[in-house]
């Protein structure tokens, strides 16, 4: 995985410290502290390192392929992850309402995890971000930067 960074240093700053200011909020209740953490750990390590780019092929091959077949198989499993909410919403309504957030939070955390993996994929030709080019995002079928198409 690397990271690109598109932010210029004032609004890094900015999107660091909102994300301490997240994760010191937690301290005051537990009812709160996994949300906390984890939406300003979020903030914080995007401020900090920027996006990331998760490879879809190993660096040295020029398997454009098999990075295709990789990019598809992310984006069968993010659109399939939110069918796991189905089995998520009991746990939810039966935890203690105070602690509802954090529950949600556990069980919503795989489908954004895979959602996340999905979108910030690399192209297998350009290495850059399939799906975003810094000035706007991409239709699902073809490579923001380098117009690959995902169904060749």
């Amino acid at each position: 995985m690397r990271w690109t960074q598109p932010f210029p240093r004032w609004a890094q700053v900015m999107m660091v410290c909102f994300g301490l200011a997240n994760i010191s909020g937690a301290i005051g209740g537990l009812e709160y502290l996994l949300p906390s953490l984890a939406i300003g750990g979020i903030w914080a390590l995007v401020g900090w390192r920027g996006f990331p780019l998760i490879d879809s092929i190993p660096a040295d091959s020029q398997d454009i392929a098999s990075g295709l077949k990789t990019i598809q198989r992310r984006q069968r499993i993010a659109f399939m992850m939110p069918l796991s909410a189905v089995i998520c919403v009991p746990a939810v309504l039966i935890a203690p309402e105070k602690y509802r957030m954090t529950a949600f939070l556990l069980g919503a955390m795989p489908a954004a995890v895979a959602l996340f993996v999905y979108a910030w994929s690399a192209c297998p030709r350009c290495r850059k971000h399939f799906y975003f080019n810094g000035r706007r995002g991409s239709r699902a079928t073809r490579c923001a930067n380098c117009g690959l198409s995902l169904w060749q």
